[in-house]
């Protein structure tokens, strides 16, 4: 759980095109922080 105020260090992966700024103020549930668009689709869910 990330409380209110509290700071969040994202990493996205490679390919991402990120779409907030350094310093920016995001809202949780609302704010969108990335694309993924651009990334291939090749990964596949494992069953276990």
């Amino acid at each position: 759980m990330i409380r209110f105020g509290s700071r969040v260090d994202v990493y996205l992966p490679e390919g991402a095109h990120a779409l907030v700024g350094e310093g920016q103020t995001a809202v949780a549930g609302e704010t969108v922080l990335a694309d993924f668009e651009d990334l291939q689709s090749d990964r596949a869910f494992r069953e276990t």
